[in-house]
C-alpha cells in the first residue's frame, strides 16, 4: 500500500483519547474516501513511528499525513472532521501544495563554517535558488556520499572565486535534511549540480555533467551565466 496507493497517516501520541484520531476513523469509516485513499495511525509503541515522523518532519503534535507512491507529502494539523474532509478533498482535486520537510536557514544563509557558500534549504530554496536577478550554482549533497565529500574543497574553491561577483550565487544544499522540489530536481543521483541563469531561464536549469574539476565548473558557470 505505501508504494502503490494514496496513503493517509494519522499521528498521535495517545490515540486512544485523541479527538485528532477519532474524526479521522470517523472520516475513513464514512466511505466517501472508500476507493481513493488508505488510512492508517501511527502511535509511539509502532516501530517505525519515529522514523515517519521524521521522515516527514512533522512535530510533537497530532498530525495528519497523506503520502502519494511518488512520496510527495501533504500534512495538516486541523482537526475537526469538516476540516479532515476539506483538506482531503483538496488534495485530491491537486489544489496542495507538497510540504517539504526544512531544516532552519542559518544566518544570512550562509554555511556556518565556510560563509562563502549560500546553504539552502527547502524553506529557502525559492528566495535563493529561484530569484531571477542571480546566476546560481547548486551542489545537491548528502554527507553520507563519497563523492559529494570528495568535491567539496572545489566547490568551496569555486565559492571564494565568485565571491565578489554580486550577481553569481554558489550553493549548497544538504538532502538529507531537506526535501527536494522535483519540479527543478528529479535527479536522484548524488552528487546532482545544476545551473540556475537568471532571467527568463531560471525556470530551465542546466544539470552539470563534466569532469568535477574547479576549472570544469569555472567554465560550467561561464558558459550558463546570464
Amino acid at each position: 500500500y505505501l508504494t502503490s496507493r494514496n496513503v493517509v497517516i494519522v499521528f498521535s501520541e495517545k490515540p486512544e483519547s485523541c479527538e485528532f484520531t477519532k474524526n479521522v476513523k470517523q472520516v475513513a469509516e464514512s466511505g466517501t474516501f472508500k476507493d481513493k485513499l488508505v488510512f492508517f495511525y501511527s502511535e509511539p509503541s509502532f516501530p517505525l513511528h519515529n522514523r515517519l515522523k521524521q521522515f516527514a518532519g512533522l512535530e510533537n503534535k497530532p498530525s495528519l499525513l497523506i503520502m502519494t507512491p511518488k512520496g510527495l507529502k501533504f500534512i495538516s494539523t486541523n482537526s475537526k472532521v469538516e476540516e479532515i474532509e476539506t483538506f482531503i478533498n483538496h488534495f485530491l482535486s491537486s489544489s496542495l501544495k507538497p510540504h517539504l520537510k526544512s531544516v532552519p536557514r542559518p544566518p544570512n544563509d550562509r554555511n556556518p563554517d565556510h560563509p562563502e557558500i549560500y546553504q539552502v534549504t527547502s524553506n529557502s530554496f525559492e528566495n535563493i535558488v529561484l530569484d531571477k536577478s542571480h546566476d546560481v550554482f547548486l551542489d545537491v549533497y548528502a554527507d553520507w556520499c563519497g563523492t559529494s565529500v570528495v568535491i567539496a574543497p572545489t566547490i568551496l574553491s569555486l565559492a571564494r572565486l565568485f565571491e565578489d561577483i554580486y550577481t553569481i550565487k554558489v550553493c549548497k544544499l544538504d538532502c538529507d535534511v531537506n526535501d527536494i522540489d522535483t519540479t527543478y530536481i528529479s535527479e536522484t543521483d548524488l552528487p546532482t549540480i545544476k545551473m540556475f541563469p537568471a532571467g527568463e531561464a531560471k525556470n530551465k536549469p542546466v544539470l552539470y555533467s563534466g569532469d568535477r574539476t574547479l576549472s570544469s565548473f569555472v567554465e560550467f558557470v561561464h558558459t550558463n551565466a546570464t
